[in-house]
């Protein structure tokens, strides 16, 4: 059986109350039916989570666990697995899971293994990543702005300095205009932050005390996490 967005939320929400990351996943009770694919997953999480995992390895593994599910959702999987091997043989150049992860959002490729221009779709088929000074002169229906901490936006570098703090105030005002009907401004609870050496859970600034008429705040799992 597949499972929806609200079963989807309801596991979430259940790995949250668990307070222990995606491992908290192998606790969460589901119905008969999904508790071979829910386990599968969280076995998957749990050998990509070892602390000596490389950054190939965790792309091996998580092949081994999407080849069968591949196979089972496209026509095509012959021609998508050599683009997922195509993907890992890059995944072999890098050490750091998070600088690899920056740069397939930032360029990612745009053509297949055999040669082949990847669909692009139409603006409602994807979504888009992309920084705030890409985005400059683009808008969208709908824009997300993450991470919208004190110590990441602003950054922790630009709160010593009233020219640099402009400037990012700036950049919030770039990215806040960027959407046509909805934005959504979003931070987590609470996040280790390895370059100061901290851990960041205050909401930037440049939001926080902002009237509810003006953004609405809306909170799961217990913290306030989005705007």
């Amino acid at each position: 059986d597949k499972i929806g967005p609200k079963t989807a939320r309801t596991i979430y929400e259940a790995v949250q109350e668990e307070n222990a990351g995606c491992l908290g996943l192998s606790n969460v009770k589901t119905r008969p039916a999904w508790d071979a694919g829910v386990k599968r997953l969280a076995g998957l999480l749990s050998d990509i989570s070892g602390p000596d995992m490389q950054v190939a390895q965790i792309g091996e593994a998580v092949y081994e666990y999407y080849r069968p599910l591949l196979k089972a959702m496209y026509d095509d999987h012959p021609r998508r697995m050599k683009d997922v091997e195509h993907l890992l043989s890059m995944m072999t150049r890098y050490e750091d899971l998070d600088q690899f992860i920056n740069d397939m959002a930032l360029e990612p490729p745009n053509t297949s293994a055999d040669g082949t221009l990847f669909e692009q779709g139409t603006p409602r088929d994807r979504l888009v990543l992309s920084t705030i000074h890409s985005a400059k002169g683009l808008e969208w229906e709908a824009v997300f702005i993450i991470s919208a901490l004190d110590g990441r936006f602003p950054s922790a570098h630009a709160m010593h300095r009233e020219a640099d703090m402009e400037e990012e105030r700036r950049l919030m005002y770039v990215a806040a205009t960027r959407a046509k009907k909805h934005l959504a401004i979003v931070y987590p609870a609470n996040v280790w932050d390895k370059s100061t050496g901290s851990m960041l859970y205050r909401p930037s600034c440049f939001i926080d005390g902002m009237p509810d008429d003006v953004l609405e705040k809306i909170t799961y799992g217990g913290e306030s996490d989005w705007y």
